[in-house]
C-alpha cells in the first residue's frame, strides 16, 4: 500500500509534527510506502519527494508586497499546491491520502484532486480548525464559539488571529469560503484523538458522524524509561502561548515552597510569563527554554509530577501520554480531551481551567503527599501500556485504510 502523507511542516515543529512523523516511521515498519507532501523548508528533513513541495510561506515572519497581495488566494484555494500534488499523485499512484494540518500553508485545494482520481481521503483533527477561524475556541484568553451559528465576522470584530483585523478577515473568508463550499465534505473520515473532539463535530452538524473516528493518540512506551525516582522540583514542558495556561500555572506558585517549578519550552509568551514572575518573586521558578529528546525524557523522569494548565480545547496533548510513559502523574486542567485521559486520583488529578487557586491546592497536595504522586505515576505508565501504545494505534489506522481502499 502506499500512502501520501500531507502536513504543511516537514520538520519538527511542534506535536503535530512528533505524530506525523512517529506515524510515518509505524506505517514503513508495517510495510506501507509513505510519500510525504509538504512545503519547502531548509529545516525540512531530507526527502525524495521535495520538489513537488509546494514554495514557503513563512506568516511569522514579515511578508513582502507580493506576498501579501497573493495571501487571501493562496490560504483559501492554492493553485500551486493543486498543480503539484496532481503530478505527485501521477507520479507514485497512492492508494490512499493521509491529511494532517493543510490549512494556509496548502489549503484543501488538494482534496478535490484525489477525489477525481477516486483515492480515498483521510484527515487527521489535531485542532479544530474546521470549527473555528482562530483554531482554538478562545477570544481574549476565554472561551469562545460566536462563530458557531457561521457569522465568523465575529472573529473579524474580536481580531481573533493575532489580534490583527487583517489577519482575522483572512482567515474569516477563507472559513466562509470553505464552509460554504463543501471541499471538506470530499474527505472519507475524520481521525479525532478525542471523544471531547467527536462531540463538539456532532454538536456543530457539519460533518456526518459516520465520517468521524474516534483513534486516540499514542505514545511509543519502549521510547520512555519510567521512574519512581523524583527530584525536588515539578515540571511544565510545551509551547509558551496564551492558550497553553502557563500564566495560570505561574500564578498557583506559592513563593515559599521548596521544590521548584521547572517550564521547559519557549514562545511568544515567555517574555510576559518571566515578568510575572519577577512581580511575583518566585525564586523558585526556572526557565529552562527549548527541551527536547533524551535531555527532555531525563528531565520528564526526574520531576515529581508534570502539569497540563490549557484554557484551551486541548484535544490530546502528546505531554500527557509522554508524562505516563515516564511514570509521572499528571495535574491537568477539567477542559476539552484532557478529562478523559486523568483518571482522578488514580493517575492524576484535574482542576478547573484558569482556576490558579484550585491549582493551587493540587499541587501543594501532591508536593505534600509525594508517594501518591509515585503511585499515580505508576498507574499511568500502565494505561499508555494498555490502551494508547503504537501497536494498538497503528492496527487501528492500518485498519480503517483497508476499509476504506
Amino acid at each position: 500500500m502506499k500512502v501520501i502523507a500531507v502536513n504543511k511542516f516537514y520538520y519538527m515543529q511542534g506535536g503535530t509534527e512528533r505524530y506525523y512523523f512517529e506515524l510515518k516511521r509505524l506505517l514503513r515498519e508495517k510495510g506501507i510506502e509513505v510519500i510525504p507532501f509538504s512545503m519547502k523548508d531548509e529545516r525540512n528533513v531530507s526527502s525524495d519527494y521535495s520538489e513537488f513541495f509546494v514554495s514557503n510561506l513563512d506568516l511569522q515572519g514579515k511578508l513582502s508586497f507580493k506576498q501579501k497581495l497573493s495571501l487571501p488566494a493562496r490560504v483559501v484555494y492554492s493553485r500551486e499546491a493543486k498543480k503539484n500534488f496532481t503530478a505527485l499523485i501521477e507520479k507514485v499512484k497512492p492508494d490512499i491520502i493521509h491529511l494532517h494540518n493543510i490549512a494556509h500553508h496548502i489549503s484543501p485545494s488538494i482534496i478535490p484532486v484525489a477525489k477525481k482520481k477516486g483515492i480515498p481521503v483521510v484527515q487527521t483533527l489535531h485542532d479544530f480548525k474546521l470549527l473555528c477561524p482562530s483554531y482554538l475556541f478562545i477570544n481574549d484568553g476565554e472561551s469562545c464559539e460566536l462563530c458557531a451559528n457561521g457569522n465568523f465576522l465575529h472573529a473579524v470584530s474580536s481580531k481573533c488571529v493575532k489580534g490583527s483585523y487583517l489577519g482575522s478577515l483572512i482567515l474569516a473568508a477563507e472559513m466562509f469560503v470553505h464552509r460554504n463550499s463543501g471541499i471538506y465534505n470530499l474527505v472519507d473520515r475524520f481521525i479525532c484523538p478525542s471523544r471531547f473532539m467527536i462531540d463538539k463535530f456532532k454538536s456543530y452538524g457539519l460533518i456526518r458522524e459516520d465520517k468521524l473516528a474516534y483513534i486516540p493518540n499514542f505514545v511509543n512506551v519502549d521510547d520512555f524509561k519510567p521512574s519512581k525516582e523524583y527530584s525536588d522540583y515539578y515540571l511544565y514542558f510545551g509551547r509558551l502561548s496564551a492558550e497553553k495556561g502557563v500564566d495560570v500555572l505561574i500564578n498557583s506558585v506559592d513563593p515559599k515552597w521548596k521544590e521548584r517549578l521547572l517550564i521547559a519550552g519557549d514562545g511568544l509568551e515567555r517574555k510576559r510569563l518571566e515578568e510575572i514572575k519577577k512581580d511575583n518573586n518566585l525564586t523558585n521558578v526556572e526557565f529552562l527554554g527549548n527541551k527536547s529528546g533524551d535531555e527532555l525524557k531525563g528531565i520528564i523522569r526526574n520531576s515529581i509530577f508534570t502539569i497540563i494548565p490549557s484554557r484551551c480545547y486541548d484535544n490530546s496533548p502528546l505531554a500527557l501520554f509522554e508524562s505516563f510513559a515516564c511514570g509521572k502523574a499528571v495535574i491537568g486542567s477539567r477542559i476539552g480531551g484532557i478529562p478523559e485521559l486523568i483518571d482522578e486520583e488514580k493517575d492524576g488529578l484535574l482542576f478547573e481551567s484558569q482556576n490558579s487557586n484550585m491549582l493551587r491546592e493540587k499541587i501543594k497536595y501532591l508536593l505534600d503527599h509525594k508517594e501518591l504522586a509515585v503511585s499515580y505515576g505508576m498507574a499511568g505508565r500502565t494505561k499508555v501500556e494498555k490502551r494508547f501504545n503504537s501497536d494498538l494505534h497503528i492496527e487501528r489506522i492500518v485498519s480503517l485504510y483497508n476499509n476504506l481502499v
